[in-house]
């Protein structure tokens, strides 16, 4: 692509945060205004002139911005974008708390085994495990979650659902989990739960009404503490 080409499309695109996006219209963009100018030149115009035309003829960086980030927003509110962002948000956070759930199985955390950090008997380390797999991978799907929805209309909306939606499926993973290990049917959430977290040989001992409401609460704290970046691109 020519220096004046890449000069263009950058003007074009300055107001949009997607790389994807802005890859995509890259793409558009230069293809268009490379046959503009080569049709130009097959007419016999000066490379100068052929130049200077196929810019008149794109318009206004300016104006061509405005349009491509009100078209990008469109796209960001479309029901598809969003049903694949929080897809692929909730995947991506479960697999962060699943590797982070290894990683500290394999670093010797368990409930009660030896040779190992045993958490029986010790609520600090408990909490403590509890708190790392819900920071890492919820603070991942905040800032995911917060560069994917900046042009919605209503950004910590998104945020605040896509957390909700992995708090969820935490939440039914562990009681299904629970259910086939220890025999306790899933209409009785309250048994299965206390069996969860505790017993002889819990699946995971943080796992409490505590650490469900405080992770509840966490879920709308994120999304109010997510980055202010989204006002700051629509305002411009």
């Amino acid at each position: 692509m020519k220096p004046w080409m890449e000069e263009f499309i950058r003007q074009c695109l300055v107001k949009i945060p997607d790389l994807l996006y802005q890859k995509r219209l890259t793409t558009e963009l230069s293809d268009h205004l490379a046959s503009l100018y080569e049709d130009l030149e097959a007419e016999g115009l000066p490379a100068g002139q052929a130049q200077a035309l196929a810019l008149e003829h794109m318009g206004s960086p300016e104006e061509l911005s405005r349009q491509l980030y009100d078209r990008w927003r469109r796209h960001v509110r479309s029901p598809r974008y969003v049903l694949s962002q929080l897809t692929l948000t909730c995947c991506l956070m479960g697999l962060t708390f699943l590797l982070v759930y290894l990683t500290l199985g394999a670093a010797g955390l368990t409930h009660d085994a030896a040779p190992g950090l045993s958490m029986a008997g010790n609520p600090v380390l408990t909490g403590a495990v509890g708190a790392l797999l819900f920071l890492l991978p919820f603070s991942l799907g905040t800032f995911w979650l917060t560069r994917r929805f900046q042009g919605h209309t209503s950004p910590r909306r998104m945020v605040l659902l896509g957390l909700l939606l992995a708090w969820v499926g935490q939440l039914c993973l562990f009681l299904l989990m629970g259910a086939l290990l220890y025999g306790i049917p899933l209409q009785e959430p309250a048994a299965l739960l206390a069996r969860i977290s505790g017993g002889g040989d819990p699946i995971a001992p943080w796992f409490t009404p505590g650490y469900l409401l405080l992770t509840l609460a966490g879920c709308g704290l994120f999304s109010l503490l997510a980055p202010p970046l989204f006002e700051r691109r629509q305002k411009v």
